[in-house]
């Protein structure tokens, strides 16, 4: 199969651009009618190769490569995982999401699930996953976080990552991966809870609801710092909402794990109880142990 000729190509309004006939009438004559698009790995363009060619080049590169050469595995890793991911794009996803505030330089809409089966096709590897981390690319940052082994996500590397952190969906898939996994992962929520930064507190809340979640043993005095905490991030009036809302949900987790959480959960919103407590009151009430 040979694609012969230059054609200028032009996106129409929606951003598409079309295949030229030459090449359509090629691939009816091989009877071939799917395509693998992918970034190409040293040109800032795309490359489209027929499904059969693509097969092809695959078991050629994993013949040549090294299995046992880190550097050889993670070019064939690359080249794989950028391909999945262009195939697995959904534009409908990527445009809802760029409207509510998610400018990555590159967003392919891929659904979680989609995400979670690409990463499990590959050895979990921190190198790999630091390099993914780096991209400015929605599905790069979640599937350096499914490729990060938990026994080597140390609290520096948390830290840095938290830093590079800005929207919510990756902190929720970090925390609920990763960062749970830390030693002492309470006292690591509330030392972000502590901090000015809101993306930092909004993934203590959400650390601390997966731990709950998972009835996680955490120390007296862990339980009493995070009391002390939810209730001053409930007395700030000019707090945001994303990180009250973060909170809200790690507050009913803290009393749906046992009876003796949800009455201390309730006893400290009993006092002085405003218009925002009462409505805590009313979500703790409707808790069934």
């Amino acid at each position: 199969m040979r694609f012969i000729g230059e054609f200028p190509a032009k996106a129409d309004a929606k951003g598409r651009v079309f295949l030229p006939a030459a090449f359509r009438k090629v691939l009816e004559a091989e009877n071939e009618n799917r395509l693998i698009l992918r970034k190409d790995l040293f040109q800032k363009c795309l490359v489209i190769y027929p499904e059969c060619l693509w097969n092809q080049m695959l078991d050629e590169m994993q013949a040549k490569m090294g299995r046992w050469n880190g550097e050889h595995q993670m070019i064939l890793r690359r080249f794989v995982a950028d391909a999945d991911l262009i195939v697995s794009m959904n534009g409908i996803v990527s445009t809802h999401q760029r409207r509510q505030g998610l400018d990555y330089k590159i967003n392919f809409g891929v659904e979680i699930p989609r995400l979670k089966e690409i990463a499990s096709r590959y050895t979990k590897d921190e190198t790999l996953a630091e390099h993914l981390w780096t991209e400015n690319i929605r599905e790069s940052k979640l599937l350096a976080i499914y490729l990060y082994p938990q026994e080597k996500f140390a609290p520096e590397v948390a830290d840095r990552w938290l830093t590079e952190c800005r929207f919510t969906e990756t902190a929720d898939h970090l925390c609920r991966s990763l960062l749970i996994h830390l030693p002492a992962p309470a006292s690591f929520a509330l030392h972000q809870i502590e901090s000015e930064d809101l993306m930092r507190k909004y993934c203590g809340y959400s650390i601390l609801s997966n731990l709950f979640r998972a009835n996680c043993p955490i120390t007296e005095a862990e339980e009493t710092g995070y009391l002390k905490a939810i209730k001053a991030t409930f007395a700030d009036a000019y707090l945001s909402n994303t990180v009250k809302n973060a909170a809200s949900i790690s507050l009913i987790k803290y009393a749906e794990s046992s009876e003796c959480r949800c009455e201390k959960a309730k006893a400290l919103f009993n006092v002085n109880a405003g218009e925002e407590n009462t409505e805590i009151l009313s979500l703790l009430e409707n808790i069934s142990i």
